[in-house]
């Protein structure tokens, strides 16, 4: 039967294939006999039995560091699996946040296209109708300068494209806001497209698209003046 040694208590836990051991000398030097008596009684006892008792509580003592060091190896497992779940379910969301822009890009470029053939063939009917066509190409010049200005300052392709990089950051432990507001949370779970943000003693669900990171803002360093001192007044 297995054997407590630090609590000196047996664990009524039967091992086979394992000689049995009344752990007295054990027991009885730790409940505080005296150690003269003990050894009197360990030179009564055969050598090779007084051994296997030493080695028998070895045993013990090393058995019982392994389970500890198999639950530990457990939980790491456990945590580890939890971390791998929740990056791939970061990558699901993500793929599908990527394929949303894509189409979105998709159906603007479309747009893009039926207005530009629309433009063209109005220009087409206008010249075809007007009788000072330098006028009507300078109007149409003018409104496709507006239109330039308009795209060079920021394509809806590219506020996109940039807002799926921005989303790329956010996990488990980023702080972030939403775009509306001013409080600061954390992210605790990305998940289907959602966040699970916690701000302060509340949490709730977000929309990815409807959060941005908060960047913290590194502290400078006062530079030391080193400008020479006034002079002293005489």
């Amino acid at each position: 039967m297995a054997f407590d040694s630090e609590k000196l208590r047996p664990l009524y836990r039967l091992e086979i294939g394992k000689p049995g051991s009344s752990y007295a000398f054990v027991v009885a030097k730790k409940t505080g006999l005296d150690q003269e008596m003990i050894d009197r009684a360990k030179s009564k006892v055969e050598q090779k039995h007084f051994r296997l008792e030493q080695l028998l509580t070895k045993l013990e003592d090393e058995k019982s560091k392994l389970r500890k060091s198999e639950r530990e190896l457990e939980k790491r497992e456990i945590e580890l699996e939890k971390m791998l779940s929740e990056t791939e379910e970061l990558k699901i969301s993500l793929e599908k946040l990527t394929s949303s822009v894509q189409q979105k890009i998709k159906s603007i470029e479309k747009d893009a296209a039926n207005r530009f053939e629309k433009n063209i063939n109005k220009l087409i009917n206008e010249l075809s109708k007007t009788k000072d066509p330098a006028s009507v190409l300078a109007k149409h010049k003018v409104k496709a300068q507006k239109k330039r200005e308009q795209l060079e300052s920021g394509t809806a392709k590219e506020r996109l494209a940039k807002q799926l990089e921005h989303l790329k950051g956010l996990k488990r432990g980023v702080k972030v806001r939403l775009k509306d507001g001013h409080s600061v949370g954390q992210v605790e779970e990305v998940k289907n497209g959602k966040a699970k943000v916690i701000f302060g003693d509340f949490q709730t669900f977000c929309n990815l698209s409807d959060l941005e990171i908060v960047t913290e803002k590194k502290k400078k360093k006062k530079k030391k003046s080193t400008s020479p001192p006034p002079p002293k007044k005489k």
